[in-house]
């Protein structure tokens, strides 16, 4: 059998898109914070390595057995080399394709979808299927049917992918998303145009062309790879205090899931200092501030726990408060913390009143709904602190007394009836600062 020149160029390739993926899957697992995001491109990108790992050899052997050489070379007979080496790929391409729409499901903000039960059964069900039909293309000649319906079901979840990302595309909240949706939804296309120029219309014109796929499937993760990369703006890594949960108690009894207003013309206690105090006793924190971090560090003690600050002129990790868009990176910021932590977070935006003042004209309260839809979903609590809230915009306003507890000078929260359901009488404490 005649061995084709670009057969014996797609080998070093394949080993190009090997190494790239390897040194991607390294960077993703130490260069990263692990997002849940991170996680699953990161097993997403341990099946595109076993998928290349084996696919490397097969393209090997392929050229040897061309030659008639593979005999002499190996000392093993060309069906078992062929059959693991076929099943290794499967194995990767198996787990790849249900990862794959798992991570744009992420990627997409659509997490109730990708937290779904029933479709992880139904994408487990899908990849023994697909286990089983490399099996039978392999060992019986005429089930090619079986490798059809395969190759038909890959191409309809990648194309379920393309539609999520173009969707996500032209309805991205800033420029910053959609640009980093934009590399993400070539990489996603590439392996699509591939296949079908490559498995369908060559195969029409009576063209067999070596097989392409692993190094089209390396633009993809590269594409996704790059895009969390560049555009990974405030990329926040949660982490606990060193000695947490040690001699800390907590100045204020939290609930999951709430909104709590500070307002220093009427509580004795500040919001950093509260936010603090929950921090300390050991649970994860993110703050967003107008104060240097430098200053409020030595206020609250806090050592690593990341602190983001507000700026007109912002430098690296920080935020421009007039900018919509770096408003709008907030709820994002909140949910990337809370996928990295199972336990409680807490969330601070202080100087509400500044904030306000900075930000566009009806660009805060969105901002405060999806950040409360953030918590709400994780355990998270909202903290925010204003230095008076009678000088807020009406809008503000109105959106924190229908939604925001507020801890008064002698403890009790006072919250909204959507929050607090039936509670106790008139002038009874519904709960209380600790001692």
């Amino acid at each position: 059998m005649a061995i084709q020149p670009l057969q014996l160029w797609l080998l070093p390739l394949a080993a190009l898109a090997l190494a790239a993926n390897v040194a991607m899957l390294v960077y993703l697992r130490l260069g990263l914070p692990q997002t849940k995001l991170v996680r699953t491109f990161l097993l997403m990108q341990v099946c595109i390595v076993v998928w290349n790992l084996f696919d490397l050899p097969g393209r090997y052997f392929e050229l040897v057995d061309r030659a008639g050489q593979l005999k002499a070379a190996t000392g093993i007979d060309r069906d078992w080399i062929a059959y693991g080496i076929s099943g290794g790929q499967w194995l990767g391409i198996a787990l790849l394709l249900p990862l794959t729409l798992i991570t744009v499901l992420r990627f997409t903000r659509n997490d109730d979808w990708a937290r779904s039960v029933p479709l992880r059964y139904a994408l487990g069900c899908w990849a023994l299927v697909v286990l089983l039909s490399g099996s039978l293309t392999f060992w019986f000649q005429d089930a090619r049917w079986a490798f059809n319906i395969v190759g038909l079901s890959m191409i309809l979840i990648l194309v379920v992918d393309l539609v999520l990302l173009i969707r996500f595309t032209v309805a991205a909240p800033t420029a910053t998303f959609f640009h980093q949706s934009l590399v993400v939804t070539f990489g996603f296309a590439v392996p699509i145009v591939v296949g079908v120029v490559n498995d369908i219309i060559l195969t029409i014109l009576g063209k067999n062309l070596p097989a392409f796929s692993i190094i089209a499937t390396t633009a993809t993760s590269g594409g996704l790879f790059f895009a969390i990369h560049r555009y990974r703006l405030f990329a926040v890594e949660a982490t606990r205090e060193e000695g947490s949960g040690r001699a800390s108690k907590p100045l204020w009894t939290f609930v999951d899931g709430g909104v709590y207003l500070f307002d220093a013309s009427r509580c004795a206690v500040r919001a950093e200092m509260a936010f603090a105090s929950e921090v300390l006793a050991g649970a994860v924190g993110i703050g967003f501030v107008f104060t240097l971090p430098e200053t409020l560090r030595k206020r609250t003690s806090l050592q690593t726990t990341p602190l983001l600050r507000f700026s007109a002129q912002p430098t690296k990790d920080e935020l421009d408060p007039t900018n919509e868009g770096h408003l709008q990176m907030l709820p994002f910021i909140v949910e990337d913390v809370l996928g990295q932590t199972h336990g409680r977070a807490m969330v601070l935006l202080d100087d509400l009143q500044e904030l306000a003042t900075a930000a566009p004209e009806g660009a805060l309260v969105p901002v405060l709904e999806q950040l409360q839809a953030a918590v709400a979903s994780g355990k998270g609590v909202l903290i925010l602190g204003a230095t008076s809230t009678g000088r807020l915009p009406s809008e503000v306003a109105g959106w924190l007394e229908g939604h925001a507890m507020r801890p008064e000078d002698d403890g009790p929260a006072r919250p909204t009836a959507q929050q607090a359901g039936p509670g106790p009488p008139k002038g009874k404490s519904r709960g209380r600062a600790k001692a």
